[in-house]
């Protein structure tokens, strides 16, 4: 059965990709990570963003959300240099101690970067960034899921 990662950031209150740093470009960079997120799990067997559409099935889904966040936007010479962070989280969210819903970690940080010299040059630099993340993420998932899932013996 394929893992489900959540993609859906359209909850302005906590929304997974934040690219604020993007400013004018912010929702296009957003969406870009969006979509290259869904490309790399597309490439895969092992991977899902489809959500169940039974009740039971979807009150009962488990999976991983990667979150990414654009933390620094610099020029270098002609380009434009894009630097980004993200973390594995399990999906859904849970409640803390003080019954506020917060993320459980599934990775440490990692990180993404690219350069762009076009019209878009912070979406296009988003956009490979995320793409080289995803690849980053995924296997660490998978090895997690695994083990998470791996049958104990007594």
């Amino acid at each position: 059965m394929p893992i489900f990662i959540e993609t859906d950031n359209s909850d302005r209150n906590n929304k997974i990709y934040v690219a604020t740093l993007a400013q004018g470009d912010a929702d296009k960079a957003e969406a870009a990570i969006q979509r290259a997120i869904r490309a790399g799990i597309a490439k895969s067997n092992d991977f899902t963003t489809t959500k169940p559409t039974d009740a039971k099935a979807l009150k009962a889904l488990k999976g991983y959300v990667i979150i990414i966040t654009l933390v620094s936007v610099k020029p270098d010479g002609a380009d434009l240099q894009c630097n980004l962070e993200g973390i594995v989280v399990h999906y859904p969210r849970e409640l803390t101690k003080d019954k506020k819903k917060g993320e459980k970690m599934v990775s440490t940080k990692f990180t993404g970067g690219a350069k762009a010299n076009t019209r878009s040059a912070v979406v296009d630099a988003v956009e490979a960034a995320t793409e080289s993340m995803v690849k980053i993420a995924l296997p660490r998932i998978k090895i997690y899921d695994d083990n998470l899932n791996a049958p104990t013996t007594p």
